[in-house]
């Protein structure tokens, strides 16, 4: 509960005199009418993010559809002060809303989170965070599964994020694993977002970050330091989100057209070709994180093929499903099946880029 928004509430008091019942009643009754919709939906989330806690967080139990939808655009609903959240919104309610909609884009995520072990807590401090703002993340700890080869599922994840957070540390700088995963990322022009978390020579520091604008945590002193940090991440997130998260999702289908020898099957078609043609014309000659020649290629030869290839499998499938149903379409598209499979639409990934003011 929080205890601010009972801040301008007239309690009865009780001694000398007492405040008259039909009085207090209506009063509590005010409070409890104020925003009633968002504690109500409150509510409902919670409900749903335990029963998914309690079946051992599994796929078919997050929120799917226009449900999930909702839910992300309750989460992002914003307060503008004098106004106050009526409730504290819960981490497990935030990983909740953030599993789902990782679940609804094909296991992509905003970003992949390079550090050494030992800076876990702040690692956790920092997905926590952002989690509020519904920003998802891949770590190896969660989202590797079980029988899942360790190095291809690493490279995956960097693959699949918008963003590559790199955690400073005087651990992190010599740890080869952290290594491998920014020369990964930089193979493949991702964004490289640098969080300088312990002081570190600079000398340490891997030359391809050495001279990046950096956010540091060093400095906190207090919670004021650190929230200001978040901001500030949470502004480079903004900066060209869109043209990162269509790097993105070209990139990861690019890559399975190259490892399956360049199956005409995963060739662009439709919406998806159109849109990736504009993304390239207007992206070609920038500066930072430029598309890859692999992106071109897939493009090229897209187009080249236009009008060749007709859906043969249009997969409809419950969203409780989705583990499934992205199993059969890449189990399908290897065999030669051209497929539509919304996960794989750039127009079906849903995009909440405003926060919704709290009315």
């Amino acid at each position: 509960m929080n205890w601010n928004t009972l801040k301008y509430f007239e309690f009865p008091i009780f001694g000398k005199t007492i405040d008259a019942l039909d009085g207090v009643v209506k009063s509590i009754i005010k409070v409890i009418e104020r925003q009633k919709i968002y504690v109500h939906k409150h509510t409902e989330i919670l409900t749903n993010a335990l029963n998914w806690q309690q079946n051992q967080k599994a796929t078919q139990h997050l929120l799917v559809g226009k449900e999930r939808t909702a839910a992300q655009e309750w989460l992002l609903t914003d307060f503008l002060p004098p106004k106050q959240p009526p409730c504290r919104v819960s981490e497990l309610v935030c990983e909740f809303i953030c599993e789902a909609r990782k679940n609804a884009e094909n296991l992509m995520t905003d970003i992949f989170i390079c550090y050494d072990t030992k800076d876990k807590k702040i690692r956790d401090s920092v997905i926590k965070s952002l989690s509020h703002y519904s920003k998802t993340t891949w770590i190896h700890d969660r989202d590797i599964q079980k029988g899942d080869n360790y190095e291809c599922s690493i490279e995956q994840g960097i693959e699949n994020a918008d963003n590559f957070f790199y955690f400073i540390s005087s651990r992190s700088v010599v740890s080869e694993y952290c290594q491998k995963e920014l020369e990964h990322a930089l193979k493949h022009n991702k964004r490289i977002v640098p969080l300088l978390i312990v002081e570190t020579p600079e000398a340490d520091i891997p030359e391809s970050v050495r001279y990046l604008q950096y956010v540091d945590f060093t400095d906190n002193t207090c919670q004021a330091d650190y929230d200001s940090d978040i901001d500030d991440i949470l502004n480079i997130l903004r900066h060209e989100q869109e043209y990162y998260k269509q790097h993105k999702i070209l990139l990861v289908r690019a890559l399975k057209w190259e490892t399956e020898n360049k199956k005409s099957s995963f060739l662009l078609r439709g919406h998806n070709l159109d849109n990736a043609k504009t993304w390239l014309r207007l992206n070609d000659k920038r500066k930072e994180h430029l598309p890859l020649n692999l992106h071109k290629d897939l493009i090229t030869t897209s187009e080249a093929a236009k009008g060749q290839l007709g859906t043969e499998i249009f997969i409809s499938y419950s969203r409780k499903d989705a583990d499934f149903a992205r199993q059969l379409n890449t189990t399908l598209q290897e065999a030669g099946k051209t497929t539509w499979f919304d996960q794989e639409s750039y127009y079906s990934i849903s995009r909440i880029t405003k926060r919704q003011e709290m009315i």
